[in-house]
């Protein structure tokens, strides 16, 4: 099948905005002191609309379904990054006093460290880095460098593979089929497909962010913007993805999102709505607004797509992931009170490790069809096709 080519470029518009958002933003950090918090918080307003506009000016030029959707949500991913830094964490020259262990810094080197610490997503190095990150390697830059062209080179004939298969038929998509409470109406094929489709999905998401992490920090320790140390892996062990806590919150799935989503649920909960920390109110309550936030984000993906907006279902996934943990709390809590005779730890993972599975197979869907229905060329997502290089290179 000949891959759709689509016109995708990098309008000067989105540039420009771009660069007035880092304005904004740079300025708020070094010249705002964190006791004016009302121009602060007018700085975000300002960068929200910035954002907008960027996202504007970036489908208007970016025909490419697959790279909207990968460049909508970064760039509200850094305004949740900015907006954290310059509110909640209130950031400012003294900060970067503390990281860089020097009593004075100039104003362009504060700006370079206020642009790492932007992008810096897990705050990995600062005092308030976000929990559970992998350890980080301790390598030579030429060890740093030479391992991960290998591993994301991998990567990409990987993600190529995955996106060169032949898409599902439609009538497994059509949003009956998509019901989460239904199930008993499903056929054989749609359970199996439901199953195998969602597992397909997360496998494709899951090598994309590794690729992508991959060629930022690369490109980043390559620029001596940052040093081997400083890259930590994007993923933990899937051997620990025998609960939805830990797969989302604690050992496996990325945790780029945590440290934003964390600071303004906590803050929503605590400093708003006024419940006291500690309880088990709170405890779901910032649960709940991080992963809605999360969901929101992904939202903008959806939309950014081409999903029409009664059927885009990035923010119900997310906001049911919520649920599932609370559920999930619950029968841990219960099996605990009841006192059950000792389950050997295998059969404990092995039961675990079913119910994550059988969780992402019931809510995936309400994510994963909208984006099948629309029926757009999924190997457009690589720039360039490697398996079809192969494929006439074996022919020869």
């Amino acid at each position: 099948m000949t891959t759709r080519v689509y016109s995708c470029s990098l309008s000067i518009g989105t540039i420009l905005w771009q660069c007035v958002f880092l304005l904004i933003y740079s300025c708020a950090i070094i010249l705002v002191p964190p006791r004016k918090k009302v121009y602060r918080q007018l700085s975000v307003v300002a960068l929200a609309y910035i954002t907008y506009l960027t996202q504007k000016s970036l489908l208007e030029t970016c025909l490419n379904p697959h790279w909207r959707g990968i460049g909508s949500p970064l760039l509200w991913i850094q305004f949740l990054s900015a907006s954290e830094l310059i509110t909640i964490s209130s950031v400012s020259t003294f900060t970067f006093f503390e990281t860089c262990q020097s009593s004075k810094l100039s104003t362009v080197a504060a700006i370079f460290q206020g642009m790492l610490l932007l992008w810096n997503l897990r705050r990995i190095g600062t005092s308030w880095s976000a929990k559970n990150v992998p350890p980080r390697t301790q390598q030579s830059f030429i060890q740093f460098v030479a391992g991960r062209f290998l591993w994301q080179s991998f990567a990409y004939v990987l993600l190529d593979l995955c996106v060169s298969a032949p898409g599902p038929s439609q009538h497994l998509l059509q949003v009956p089929k998509q019901t989460l409470w239904r199930l008993s109406g499903l056929s054989v094929e749609d359970a199996v497909f439901r199953i195998v489709g969602s597992i397909s999905f997360w496998i494709t998401v899951a090598i994309l962010l590794f690729f992508l992490h991959g060629t930022a920090s690369t490109i980043g320790v390559i620029l001596n913007l940052w040093q081997p140390s400083d890259c930590a892996p994007l993923f933990g062990s899937f051997r620990e993805a025998y609960s939805l806590r830990k797969f989302w919150g604690d050992k496996v799935w990325h945790q780029c999102l945590r440290q934003s989503l964390c600071e303004f649920a906590d803050a929503f909960t605590h400093s708003l709505l006024r419940i006291p920390p500690g309880t088990l109110l709170s405890r779901y309550t910032r649960l709940t607004l991080a992963f809605a936030l999360s969901g929101a984000v992904h939202h903008a993906s959806d939309l950014a797509m081409g999903i029409p907006l009664q059927e885009a279902g990035g923010h119900e996934f997310f906001v049911l992931q919520a649920l599932l943990i609370m559920f999930e709390d619950l029968m841990q809590h219960l099996i605990d009170q009841l006192d059950f005779v000792h389950i050997p730890r295998a059969c404990y993972k092995l039961v675990g490790f079913l119910w994550v599975l059988c969780a992402l197979a019931w809510s995936t869907p309400t994510w994963f069809y909208p984006m099948q229905l629309l029926g757009e060329d999924s190997s457009a997502l690589v720039p360039f096709r490697v398996t079809t290089w192969i494929k006439k290179w074996t022919q020869v």
